[in-house]
């Protein structure tokens, strides 16, 4: 089988390759990822996964544990062994069998977690902001024009009407946190993200993608304080690198 590309490449967007035998969890794990946003690579097999390691970089690895033809432990060692392009690139692990001492085995090898399986998509989406290196940024041309089908005209009357609208909606999520509705919140952050996969807003789709995932959880108020800081935050620097 070939490895399934599930977006096309475009900068500005983490790439992700995702190593996962079983077919039901790689769709569910593509899917969570593609909301981060990310561009993800996916491939069936252990081999498949070295191959592509070798030959391509990536922002971030999630591995099956048991893959076949090369489980993930074999993978790490292969691709630090070959000194790559991948080979300082952070490594997540996934398993149905966990325990701690297991855990620590992976984090020596140079994992930077084993996730337990079955793992909700927000969790996924927790653990894979966390690992990854840098921030994203602000605007990703290559993906506004391609929703625009090339179209720098529509690209830049988008992203006006969006920077229009969002010193607005900005309040009104914090409103609606403020005052625990949750539902409108969710409503608008939905909006929100389907206006900034139109005009690139990559750092504030991220932004609006974590408080939305964590709004579903009840998070505590430090870690809720935090996600509204960095929605804050996306939302300044989204206005102040379109001016």
């Amino acid at each position: 089988m070939n490895p399934k590309q599930a977006n096309p490449s475009r900068s500005g967007v983490p790439s992700i390759l995702l190593a996962e035998d079983d077919e039901v969890s790689r769709e569910f794990l593509l899917d969570a990822l593609r909301r981060l946003p990310a561009n993800v690579t996916a491939v069936t097999d252990g081999a498949q996964a070295r191959r592509r390691l070798l030959e391509a970089r990536f922002d971030l690895v999630l591995l099956d544990r048991g893959l076949p033809a090369l489980d993930a432990s074999a993978i790490r060692r292969a691709v630090r062994s070959a000194a790559g392009p991948n080979a300082a690139t952070p490594m997540l692990a996934l398993s149905a069998d966990v325990d701690p001492v297991l855990r620590e085995q992976f984090r020596t090898q140079g994992f930077i977690d084993l996730l337990a399986k079955p793992i909700t998509a927000a969790a996924l989406r927790s653990a894979v902001r966390a690992a990854l290196p840098g921030a994203m940024r602000d605007w990703d041309d290559e993906q506004a024009l391609a929703a625009a089908n090339g179209n720098r005209d529509i690209v830049d009357r988008l992203r006006q009407l969006m920077c229009q609208d969002l010193p607005e909606q900005r309040n009104r999520l914090l409103q609606s946190v403020e005052t625990r509705d949750f539902a409108a919140a969710h409503d608008l952050l939905h909006r929100m993200k389907a206006a900034c996969a139109f005009c690139g807003a990559t750092r504030l789709a991220a932004a609006c993608s974590a408080l939305d995932d964590a709004l579903r959880e009840a998070p505590a108020d430090e870690a809720l304080r935090a996600l509204l800081g960095e929605f804050s935050e996306a939302c300044e620097s989204a206005l102040a690198d379109a001016n």
